[in-house]
């Protein structure tokens, strides 16, 4: 009956598998946000009342919330590229080239430079 059609993969974009909304990534990030969300939000709750139980859930609901659905339009990717990135290259060990060793240094650099 029908022909077979051949459609062109998009692959700019994440495939929205849920509900044609929705990414896996951004599911599973409102998911754990919620989970978070509501364990803290009861646990506090049932310690201590109503309004700082809804602020320890709004919390994690929150940060799980912004990890899936904010981008970050100025680096062109989502927030939680950006955070693994960022987190990624502060926790990389560095070598700096110009920064002598402070044992190796001759003592007038070292009164100079506050060492002593």
């Amino acid at each position: 009956m029908g022909g077979m059609y051949h459609l062109p993969l998009q692959m700019d974009g994440e495939d929205k598998v849920v509900g044609g909304m929705f990414s896996l990534r951004q599911l599973a990030y409102f998911l754990v946000g919620l989970c978070f969300g509501g364990g803290a939000g009861l646990t506090v709750f049932a310690l201590s009342g109503i309004i700082p139980g809804l602020v320890a859930g709004v919390i994690p609901l929150g940060l799980g919330l912004y990890m899936a659905f904010w981008n970050m339009d100025a680096f062109g990717m989502t927030a939680d590229q950006y955070w693994r990135n960022r987190l990624a290259y502060a926790f990389r060990p560095k070598a700096f080239p110009y920064i002598q060793d402070p044992a190796a240094m001759l003592p007038a650099q070292e009164k100079r430079r506050g060492l002593r």
